[in-house]
């Protein structure tokens, strides 16, 4: 064998060997429109990126908990030695860090995040570094495409509010924020919690019950208060707030039981306890399900729709006058509704969605035959829900609610299964 054959056997025997290294997948996903899969797999203890098969790029480790989906546009922190760095679509950013927090995109790709440098964090939007600080526990950006981040200080403890660089009063706490669709969050000073919506502050409480994206109930005085749009709208011992464009519901407890207030009048039905309350998109449309001799009743814009063992009140549609609802009558579950009807042995009640023009609904069920969970549209499986993947998504959206994430994939299913076929 001359040397020439002796070293492409060589080659050939190393390719063998790579090829034939052990591969395992580190953690899978999805975009958020479900149409591309994500993986992380682990070989020759390097860790790749693949976008439906591509590969982004080989590196000593990813950050999964970092790792952020936007539209169509994918980021991460990525660690080649001791260094962090951020890609952006498989491209790095500029600078190298001991560490990368939390880590956001918008629609168009824009991206910001927290980096740490000397034991001190500073956070860089799109292209311009901010900071130091001693933290940084959000990073987000809003509907209006503004960058923003939650900055912590260790003397006081403080936090600011920074919007696109831009910081708000110094708080002792922030808490409940919430990006989109508007920014809002509470916050704490020595005078007490105030409701934060859009950079208007409210006045000072004992404590902020309830926020919603219009409004709050906060406690005073050792009595309860209701707010909408800035402006006090009920008072008493109320909870369960839902608003939208100009209109409320909560239920209140009076003599005799709980009733609904809509729009500042008090329903005429009384209740042993009121479990959940919705409002649509335009306030028109009110659901909530009362307590009635141990039966959960579902009700809409005053009609009793029925009587279950559980249920939860309505999710509306955004542009029809179409409502559906998940309930039991005590083995397995239902979803009724204006145009909706199926049976299934399990579902994941807060993962009920409808689509705008109403036509259409989706959730996470499953059956005992088969002992599988899927994404069912009007009633028919569309797609299976996997769950490793769903339990390896809840490590990278941590911050986000598992409620928040049901949906988010039944919505997105339910346009992948009505798309148009090409």
């Amino acid at each position: 064998m001359t040397d020439a054959m002796r070293s492409r056997a060589v080659f050939a025997l190393a390719a063998r060997a790579s090829a034939c290294a052990p591969e395992w997948v580190v953690w899978h996903g999805h975009t958020l429109d479900r149409k591309s899969d994500l993986r992380i797999v682990e070989r020759g203890g390097r860790q790749h990126l693949l976008r439906d098969g591509r590969d982004l790029g080989a590196h000593g480790g990813i950050g999964v908990d970092s790792l952020t989906v936007t539209g169509d546009h994918i980021a991460y922190p990525a660690r080649d030695g001791l260094a962090w760095r951020v890609y952006v679509d498989g491209i790095a950013e500029p600078g190298s860090w001991e560490s990368v927090g939390v880590l956001a995109l918008d629609e168009r790709g824009e991206r910001a995040y927290a980096v740490e440098r000397g034991g001190r964090w500073l956070v860089v939007a799109r292209g311009r570094t901010h900071g130091p600080y001693d933290g940084v526990s959000e990073v987000g950006f809003d509907a209006r495409g503004r960058a923003i981040w939650m900055a912590v200080a260790k003397a006081g403890p403080v936090t600011n509010v920074i919007v696109d660089g831009v910081s708000s009063a110094p708080w002792r706490e922030v808490r409940d924020v919430r990006f989109s669709p508007v920014f809002r969050y509470v916050a704490t000073s020595d005078k007490g919690e105030s409701y934060v919506r859009e950079g208007e502050v409210s006045a000072p409480f004992e404590t902020i019950v309830e926020s919603t994206d219009d409004g709050f109930i906060a406690k005073t005085k050792g009595r309860r208060v209701v707010f909408e749009g800035g402006t006090q709208v009920g008072e008493g011992e109320a909870h369960l707030l839902a608003a939208a464009s100009g209109h409320f519901a909560f239920a209140r407890l009076g003599p005799g039981g709980e009733r609904l207030v809509r729009d500042g009048a008090e329903d005429a039905a009384t209740w042993q306890s009121v479990d959940s309350v919705s409002i649509s998109a335009d306030g028109r449309h009110v659901g909530w399900v009362g307590r009635r001799n141990g039966d959960a009743v579902v009700v809409v814009d005053g009609h009793e729709e029925g009587s279950y063992a559980w249920a939860r009140a309505p999710v509306f549609a955004e542009r029809a006058d179409a409502f559906a609802y998940v309930a039991s009558m005590g083995g397995g579950a239902i979803v009724r509704g204006s145009q909706a009807r199926g049976a299934f042995d399990v579902i994941i009640e807060d993962s009920l969605v409808i689509s705008p023009d109403g036509a259409h609904w989706a959730a996470i069920a499953g059956y005992a035959s088969n002992r599988r969970l899927y994404v069912v549209a009007d009633g028919r499986p569309c797609g299976s829900f996997d769950l490793d993947e769903w339990l390896a998504e809840r490590v990278r959206l941590h911050r986000q609610d598992d409620g928040e994430r049901s949906r988010q994939l039944a919505r997105a299913e339910l346009a992948r299964c009505y798309a148009p076929r090409p």
